[in-house]
């Protein structure tokens, strides 16, 4: 049986210089005042109306067009951010992704080559990797979007396919789909491959 290994002191050189360009990009937004992360606004504003017993659907949290659309659950797994302020909030959220982002470009690549295709797995290419995907990153911590969060989870829920362990699978894709409804299309290739057992611990 394959395993996956990511224990490498070529991926710490990664991690490093990962971690300075979202360091930077922290720094940055907050120079020039673009600090907003307005996706995770809705997000924090939207558990704190929860939390309330306020309203959450239907009315504007931060911009305009900063209307919640996903389920209450979801705001669940927000719910601990409220006991901050919004500022001190955004802060560790912004950790949160950047930790996230580095694990899921780290953990797919050596998915990748471990399972798909044979061969030893350096850690060069995750340079190249990081660079090409730097302005969907810029973007996503930005906004402090959740999408990343997403990604690595059902990266995870691949490798648990991968191990037989179909029971944590289909919990981690039953998570991702609750908070994100489209991604339903992942249950497709999961019913074209018959993953019983998958489906139904996501359906449970």
């Amino acid at each position: 049986m394959k395993e996956l290994s990511i224990k490498s002191n070529n991926w710490y050189r990664f991690i490093l210089f990962g971690a300075l360009i979202c360091a930077t990009i922290f720094v940055a937004e907050n120079v020039n005042g673009r600090f907003h992360l307005n996706d995770f606004k809705v997000y924090y504003y939207a558990a704190k109306a929860l939390t309330q017993g306020k309203q959450v659907y239907q009315i504007p949290f931060g911009l305009d067009t900063g209307y919640y659309k996903y389920s209450p659950f979801t705001l669940l797994l927000f719910v601990p951010y409220t006991g901050f302020s919004f500022e001190v909030a955004g802060i560790f959220h912004f950790i949160l992704l950047s930790v996230c982002t580095l694990t899921a470009i780290i953990f797919i690549y050596q998915l990748v080559t471990t399972y798909f295709f044979e061969g030893k797995s350096k850690s060069g290419p995750l340079f190249l990797i990081f660079i090409c995907i730097l302005l969907h990153v810029f973007r996503e911590l930005h906004l402090g979007n959740i999408n990343i969060i997403l990604v690595l989870l059902i990266s995870f829920a691949v490798y648990c396919s991968l191990k037989s362990k179909p029971f944590i699978a289909g919990c981690l894709l039953g998570l991702v789909i609750v908070t994100k409804p489209y991604f339903l299309l992942l249950i497709l290739p999961l019913i074209a491959y018959r993953k019983i057992k998958i489906l139904s611990a996501l359906a449970f």
